[in-house]
């Protein structure tokens, strides 16, 4: 039975700058980045894959970082795993291990997991193949089917991976101290259930397992992680003539960001779907936690949303890789905003008789440039990606140095009582290197 998923209310969390959703995307061979909480977009280019020509990616499906902090990307059909540094700014190399048709990859047990489907160039077909954190190889293990997502899961007191069965359209889980057998724990048979099960991500707020099914019946699956049961279905297809789903993940909000051909949020309360990213190829959706740059600081006033606006950035701080995207979330939707900078913090009540709190004080540039300018649209959130070596100043630009501290804010649009006035976003600092 089809039912409209529903999620638990009560454990909704509060937005945080701290967190980030992280998307590969195959038209340009990009990764773009989402914030965790309201899906809003934050840049659709955070990492260019082609960043070096030594580089040569095809149709990257997931990332996932090292331990040591590396960005690792699987490419389907460029039969690799692309290592790159943290901030996405130096492509770092690949592997040499014949792999072909990579689909999933996961980070687990001291080793790096990738779910191997092709033959080409001596790779092992339906298999898991083990490397080391170096990405030489270690160890294959040839499976009966064709998996494709990998996550780390525990059953029965046994560590281990969830895999997504491509062939039996099922959910299965691998134990890599017994590989010979598979547990099942999601038969479909693939007509009235999951069809091509892709990425899968457990729930945070009640622990489920969702799957984005790629083939029809296409559609938001989730299951209980214990027994495996189908819980609830949402007919991407039926609702929103959007197929061909890739991943899923729950945002901070309760709302689901959703991958396939493009990026959508879905609002399960009320039923619709929101598009943030049309058209492109978007693949596993990825999140990141600790990547925000930067410390929050003063007050923001509460705005016609009911919330105050937040500050975030990501990218790096390190000057030499001119690298830093600005972020302002919880604002009015369509609403015009744009940033501000400073070195000296400060705090204003209703500057100029704005409903807002300035948290600048000194010399404060405005981003105010071509393209600068910002609407929020439906998401409620603006982002801009700047220039370290044209940093706005009331006498002109500035390059950021080492050693320096920047503090950031928005002004926007807004309305109170009805009529029309400003508010601003909390402060943020940053101390670049």
């Amino acid at each position: 039975m089809r039912m409209t998923l529903v999620p638990i209310l009560a454990l909704v969390v509060a937005p945080t700058a701290s967190a980030q959703l992280l998307v590969p995307e195959s038209t340009n061979d990009d990764v773009m980045m989402f914030d965790a909480f309201d899906g809003s977009l934050i840049s659709l280019q955070y990492l260019d894959m082609n960043i070096s020509t030594g580089a040569t990616p095809s149709t990257p499906q997931e990332l996932i970082f090292a331990p040591n902090g590396d960005i690792l990307i699987s490419d389907q059909v460029a039969n690799r795993v692309f290592r790159y540094s943290n901030d996405g700014s130096t492509y770092i190399g690949e592997t040499t291990t014949p792999l072909s048709n990579v689909r999933g990859i996961e980070s687990a047990y001291g080793s790096i997991w990738v779910a191997n489907a092709g033959t080409s160039g001596g790779a092992p077909g339906n298999a898991i193949v083990q490397l080391d954190l170096g990405l030489n190889l270690v160890q294959v293990f040839p499976l009966a089917f064709a998996p494709w997502d990998l996550q780390i899961d525990r059953r029965g007191g046994v560590d281990g991976l969830l895999v997504t069965d491509l062939s039996g359209h099922n959910i299965q889980f691998f134990d890599p101290a017994n590989p010979a057998t598979t547990l099942m724990v999601h038969d479909s048979d693939g007509v009235t259930g999951i069809d091509f099960p892709q990425y899968m991500r457990f729930r945070e707020s009640n622990g489920n397992l969702l799957v984005a099914g790629f083939s029809p019946p296409s559609g938001v699956y989730e299951y209980e992680p214990v027994t495996g049961n189908q819980l609830n279905f949402v007919d991407t297809v039926g609702l929103f003539n959007i197929g061909g789903l890739r991943s899923v993940h729950e945002l901070g909000n309760g709302n689901l960001l959703i991958s396939g051909p493009g990026v959508h949020v879905y609002d399960p309360i009320v039923g619709t779907l929101s598009t943030i990213v049309p058209v492109v190829a978007a693949r596993a959706i990825t999140k990141v936690t600790g990547a925000s740059i930067g410390t929050n600081y003063c007050a923001a006033a509460v705005n016609s949303t009911g919330s105050a606006a937040s500050m975030s950035a990501s990218g790096s701080a390190a000057v030499a890789s001119n690298n830093l995207v600005l972020a302002a979330g919880n604002l009015p939707l369509n609403a015009f905003g744009f940033f501000l900078t400073s070195l000296a913090q400060g705090f204003i009540a209703n500057p100029g008789g704005s409903q807002g709190n300035l948290c600048l004080s000194g010399s404060i540039g405005r981003y105010v440039g071509f393209g600068q300018v910002q609407n929020s649209g439906a998401a409620g959130a603006i982002s801009l990606a700047v220039d370290l070596t044209q940093h706005p100043t009331p006498s002109g630009f500035v390059s950021v140095q080492v050693g320096e501290t920047w503090n950031f804010t928005a002004w926007y649009r807004d309305s109170f009582g009805g009529s029309a006035t400003s508010n601003f976003a909390d402060g943020l600092e940053i101390s670049f290197n």
